[in-house]
């Protein structure tokens, strides 16, 4: 049984290299099959019985997109083993795993246990990515994007070592002689030079740590991965409707990125890290429609307009008839502050 097992083993391993080269060699192919998928999520909207089966088989078809494209990523470092790859970090990546099936693990537990079983995965999701990011701050790797790996830049892989161009010349490389000898050409080969990859190809995979997180900045930052937290200990107090809870997530958003914004104002942050701290502070906008206010105003006059856009534009009939009928859903299910 142990001979099996191994032999199993070994041809899945050969199955997955397989796999990772065939990435490198198409990587624009790949990332054409992820869009298509997700494109195929939004017709199930369409296709099946307006309601809750649509809205969860879309959350989920788009969930498995997000890891499809998450494994083909980890597949397209792996074939590049010289390079310094995002993925070495466990932490980080089930972090990830984690952010990209979040919604679709909320909208299952509650379609499997009731309300009662959504709340409970929503608070467990909660705490385990506010371990893993304290973890990660103690680590000294702070203002991560959302999520913590981010989709890598597939076309770059291609251009820096052109796995098809050098398939393409592989005949003109090489000569027969007379005896049947196949010789490769001097210049045929890459120089030195040419097989490394640039350096602007190289910082897309390295992690930055030219930057220490302390005093303040790290207060805000240690502040900014317990608010989920804190927002679902007061919502849970004071109710999901009440100003308390929103007033409270605001007010640790503002009190973070406050303390945070000395350093930022002194470039003291990576080009990484300051790009999030523009992301985190555009953010606060979007508590206009997280707050008791969007459902006495903001949804009245949202839904006003998608209405006068059809009106006006009917060949959008396709995409606004579904914004129109789901936006209640919507604002249920992605309109929250306990999650980044």
């Amino acid at each position: 049984m142990a001979s099996i097992g191994n032999q199993y083993n070994e041809r899945l391993q050969v199955l997955f290299q397989k796999y990772c080269l065939w990435i490198a060699k198409n990587p624009g192919l790949s990332k054409e099959v992820e869009l298509g998928a997700k494109l195929s999520s939004y017709l199930l909207v369409h296709a099946l019985d307006r309601g809750g089966s649509s809205d969860s088989s879309h959350q989920m078809v788009y969930c498995l997109s997000d890891l499809f494209g998450f494994i083909n990523d980890f597949a397209l470092s792996r074939a590049y083993p010289e390079i310094e790859s995002p993925f070495g970090n466990n932490l980080k990546t089930w972090l990830t795993v984690i952010e990209n099936c979040e919604v679709c693990l909320e909208l299952a537990a509650e379609k499997a246990w009731g309300r009662n079983g959504k709340w409970a995965s929503i608070v467990l999701i909660q705490v385990f990515k506010c371990m893993a990011r304290l973890k990660l701050i103690e680590r000294n790797e702070g203002l991560l994007p959302f999520p913590p790996i981010l989709p890598l830049k597939r076309e770059t892989y291609g251009d820096c070592y052109g796995f098809n161009a050098n398939e393409s010349n592989s005949s003109s490389s090489t000569y027969k002689l007379g005896s049947g000898v196949v010789i490769r050409k001097i210049d045929a080969g890459n120089s030195f030079d040419q097989n490394r990859p640039s350096e602007d190809f190289k910082t897309l995979l390295r992690d930055t740590r030219g930057y220490t997180f302390k005093g303040e900045a790290l207060a805000g930052e240690i502040l900014y991965a317990v608010k989920p937290l804190i927002h679902l200990a007061t919502m849970g107090y004071t109710g999901r409707n009440s100003w308390a809870q929103w007033a409270t997530s605001l007010l640790l958003e503002c009190s973070s990125l406050r303390l945070q914004y000395g350093d930022f104002a002194r470039k003291s942050f990576t080009e990484a890290q300051e790009l999030q701290y523009i992301s985190r502070l555009v953010s606060i906008f979007m508590y206009l429609f997280r707050s008791p206010f969007y459902d006495r105003h903001v949804k009245t006059i949202i839904l006003a307009l998608l209405v006068g856009l059809r009106k006006i534009l009917p060949f959008l009939k396709f995409v606004l008839d579904p914004a129109i009928e789901f936006l209640p859903a919507w604002h249920e299910t992605y309109f929250y502050l306990w999650s980044h």
